[in-house]
């Protein structure tokens, strides 16, 4: 497994923060709570820690929700902070630390696969 942490990363920190001022009082409540219920799962010691050898960053988890909830908004979908978001996190977590893949590739992703919507 390659480092969690990538050179660029850094880089990139500055369009996470520039996502994470978009969102709403309101929303940030439920971000953090978010954050902190996606963190147990997939952090140190965590039910799923061992898909990031259990070093995962509360960080890199802030970075995954601020990807999720900018799709969200630049897609007119709604973000739920609910099970089924915290598994499209691992997927952007996964893609982005693990697999080493762009942001593009990820936004595509989620345009394929992302609705978290009761469409019948």
């Amino acid at each position: 497994m390659k480092p969690l942490f990538k050179v660029y990363f850094l880089s990139f920190y500055s369009y996470h923060l520039l996502i994470l001022k978009k969102l709403k009082k309101g929303v940030k409540t439920m971000k953090k709570e978010f954050i902190d219920y996606v963190f147990r799962f997939y952090g140190p010691g965590g039910v799923y820690g061992k898909h990031f050898n259990h070093q995962l960053a509360r960080e890199q988890v802030e970075f995954g929700v601020a990807i999720l909830i900018h799709h969200c908004q630049e897609n007119g979908k709604e973000f739920m902070g609910d099970s089924y978001d915290r598994e499209y996190i691992l997927s952007i977590m996964l893609y982005w630390y693990v697999y080493n893949d762009s942001l593009r590739e990820i936004n595509t992703f989620l345009s394929k696969n992302y609705c978290n919507c009761d469409d019948d």
